[in-house]
């Protein structure tokens, strides 16, 4: 169980880092800019919000592949 837990939190912080980068191409250039804007604004939590609505829709898609692996699993067994 600790397992999952820690490759699921490995894919949720990759998924939020990736999209960070891709939102906002300029943290590359000038990360402590951004983020003193960020502290400015206080919206600390919007990176979580989308990560998490992200990591939502891509477990869903996750679930539909597995089942659809178990049923063709399935079948071959019978």
């Amino acid at each position: 169980m600790p397992r999952i837990l820690i490759r699921e939190g490995m894919i949720f912080f990759l998924m939020v880092a990736v999209s960070a980068l891709i939102i906002h191409p300029d943290l590359l250039d000038a990360p402590m800019e951004r983020l003193s804007l960020m502290s400015e604004r206080g919206n600390y939590l919007h990176p979580l919000l989308y990560g998490g609505i992200l990591y939502l829709a891509v477990g869903f898609f996750r679930l539909i592949a597995s089942f659809i692996g178990k049923l063709f699993r399935a079948k071959s067994k019978s």
